[in-house]
């Protein structure tokens, strides 16, 4: 007996009727306010799993899982449900990102093994080196891990504009054998701009991309409002070229023509300065995607059947090539130019 007059281990015996007590009334419950108690948080749902076999086939449901699995991964995601279920594929990323810091810690030997597996987990892990990268005080990273983290999200991210520009690449092949519409220019611009991010934007993929994106679409936008319907080729280029390096100052890099920056599109549009091939590719950009009406032929043939061509190329010059390659024309000839400023300083 104790001091209290209670049996030895009554205090158990209490603790296990109320523990008793609890998961009566829990089973008294309809299954659909069972599955509302641990919501999407995973510990609660393996915690209820634990506890019988209704509320484990209740914890697994696959809606629950697919859930919790969209809610803490953002990157990486799986294009249909995987083979395995949700909840294994959430165990399965969840143990992947357990292991992400212990690999980030063997960065820097000679041994390039734990850097090859960092770079073979992919996009899997971005949310994970996200998350250890806000991690502040004694629970977050030291100077030395944050710098190779850094490492790790930048080459990931290089990483996958490879895999982008390959697929581009592929794509561009196809569409010449096929004679479809080539990818556009600026397709590969802004895979550039992507490898060639600045750090504080590796924390918001896609973000700068869509800025420059933006940009070009509003000046675009701006060009097609001037643009009258029966606009011919040159009329086009010419009020491209003057919205472009009247309005807007569109000029080389005089004082810096080596700057890589000069080759980047997020850059070009901030400074409004750059190197022939980026400023074309940008007036290409904002150039109308539709065929303007052509120029008309300032020297007819008087004996058109006599000089005809007996096998006329089925794919006229695209929209956009031309536009191009007038634009060209207009910014390395200066007679040409209607701005003055515009072609000394290319």
């Amino acid at each position: 007996m104790s001091k209290s007059g209670s049996p030895s281990g009554a205090g158990h015996s209490l603790e296990r009727q109320d523990s008793s007590g609890v998961m009566d009334s829990l089973e008294c419950l309809p299954d659909e306010i069972v599955v509302l108690i641990p919501g999407q948080r995973p510990p609660a749902l393996c915690a209820l799993m634990a506890t019988c076999s209704r509320f484990r086939v209740l914890a697994s449901d696959e809606a629950i899982w697919q859930a919790c699995h969209e809610g803490r991964w953002t990157y990486g995601r799986p294009s249909k449900p995987p083979a395995c279920g949700w909840r294994v594929d959430f165990r399965r990323r969840h143990r992947q990102d357990a292991a992400v810091l212990p690999l980030v810690q063997q960065l820097g030997s000679s041994d390039q093994a734990a850097w090859r597996q960092l770079m073979a987990l992919g996009q899997e892990i971005v949310d994970r080196v996200h998350v250890l990268l806000r991690q502040t005080g004694a629970e977050g990273p030291t100077p030395r891990e944050r710098a190779e983290l850094v490492k790790v999200l930048r080459g990931l991210r290089h990483t996958q504009v490879l895999q982008s520009w390959e697929a581009l690449h592929s794509r561009a092949e196809a569409a010449a054998r096929s004679g479809e519409t080539a990818p556009s220019v600026e397709e590969g611009a802004l895979l550039l701009v992507a490898w060639n991010a600045p750090e504080d934007e590796l924390f918001r993929p896609g973000e700068l991309e869509r800025s420059v994106t933006a940009e070009l679409d509003s000046l675009a936008a701006r060009l097609r409002a001037r643009i009258k319907p029966e606009a011919t080729v040159s009329e086009v280029v010419k009020e491209l070229s003057r919205l472009m390096f009247e309005e807007e100052g569109f000029a080389g890099n005089q004082l810096n023509y080596y700057d890589p920056n000069n080759s980047l599109l997020d850059h070009v549009l901030a400074s409004r300065q750059g190197i022939p091939i980026s400023l074309s590719v940008a007036f290409a950009a904002v150039a109308p995607s539709s065929n303007p009406n052509p120029d008309p032929d300032p020297d007819p043939d008087p004996n058109p059947l006599l000089h005809s061509n007996p096998d006329p190329s089925p794919n006229p010059m695209p929209t956009r090539t031309l536009t191009l390659t007038l634009t060209l024309t207009l910014m390395l000839t200066p007679t040409r130019s209607p701005s003055a400023r515009a072609c000394p300083s290319i």
